[in-house]
């Protein structure tokens, strides 16, 4: 389930690149031709639009064809990307990672060969993004003022379920009835995502849940989505991510809470709260994070940064015991 459009910007970004009257024609060829084996390679459409967004600027600053580039251009363009005042430390690491290997495969060599003279000198590492916990972590008694401020008994279940489960927001959008199972006290959920199946037990969203699904228009149906739409034109579909997006922004100020509301925030803000009393097996368990992932924690996604959290967490756990 495509939740973020991301099938939908991809087209429009391949349509950029085409009319860009900025980029050559070998270089729309070839960025294009790299596309198309991304798709036969079955690398997802979120990825994609982060490589050819990508592509589409460096090759505005290039301001040649790509293949003629020697290593004082790729120094200038590394430049740009380093000195850009708009650019986080792993938006600069996710634009190099992006040009090394871009400019790999275009000079004909395979995924696994050495990079080329022209950028193997260049650096992929992020400074100083480990220092502090992020200042926008939201805490359970702010996600509680948030789920106050709900103007319906769906919204706020939906915000206590999205904090205390910690699920991608693809994970928990197509949730159906029956993936709810109440026993007492508590809701065991299962979530559907990208490192396979998970039931996790929820403590906190059990009474909202209940109360939410006691007047859900379709309970008595099994297969129907949890987060439906008001709309009658829409009762049968789960509400789009726009759609939460804005809901969670609007309950937010209305509750006071300034900090970021979006739910790869809430995901974040989860496992910071948890990682104060879950061990490190238990938390990759919980927020479905493998075990390959965990020990490379070298990502160009947003999805990753969660590890880089969760391992920041652990550490600050560990040394705070060391020194009782």
């Amino acid at each position: 389930m495509d939740i973020h459009q991301y099938e939908k910007i991809v087209k429009k970004e391949v349509e950029k690149i085409k009319n860009d009257s900025n980029i050559c024609d070998e270089d729309k060829e070839n960025i294009l031709r790299y596309y198309r084996e991304l798709l036969a390679k079955g690398i997802s459409y979120g990825r994609i639009m982060k490589y050819l967004q990508t592509l589409r600027i460096v090759h505005h600053w290039l301001n040649k064809p790509m293949i003629q580039a020697k290593r004082e251009d790729f120094i200038d363009l590394v430049s740009k990307i380093e000195r850009n005042p708009n650019f986080s430390e792993w938006t600069k690491h996710d634009y190099k990672v992006i040009l090394r290997r871009y400019y790999r495969w275009l000079r004909g060599f395979g995924d696994n060969d050495p990079f080329p003279e022209e950028v193997r000198w260049i650096k992929i590492g992020v400074r100083n993004a480990n220092n502090k916990l992020p200042e926008d972590i939201l805490t359970l008694e702010e996600v509680q003022k948030i789920a106050k401020a709900a103007y319906t008994k769906r919204d706020k279940a939906f915000v206590i379920t999205l904090f205390e489960s910690g699920a991608r927001i693809g994970e928990i959008l197509p949730l159906k009835i029956k993936d709810l199972e109440f026993e007492e006290n508590f809701c065991r959920i299962t979530l559907r995502g990208k490192t396979g199946d998970r039931r996790i037990k929820l403590v906190l969203s059990y009474k909202p849940l209940a109360e939410w699904l006691e007047e859900h228009p379709n309970k008595n149906n099994p297969s129907a989505f949890v987060w439906i739409n008001y709309n009658n034109r829409k009762a049968d579909k789960p509400l789009a991510y726009g759609t939460i997006c804005k809901l969670l922004k609007e309950l937010a100020q209305k509750a006071g809470i300034k900090k970021k509301v979006n739910p790869h925030n809430f995901r974040h803000s989860s496992a910071t709260w948890r990682a104060n009393y879950f061990t490190e097996s238990q938390l990759k368990e919980f927020y479905g994070v493998n075990q390959v992932e965990w020990q490379a924690h070298t990502f160009i996604s947003l999805e990753n940064s969660l590890m880089r959290l969760l391992i920041k967490c652990l550490e600050l756990k560990r040394r705070s015991r060391s020194k009782i």
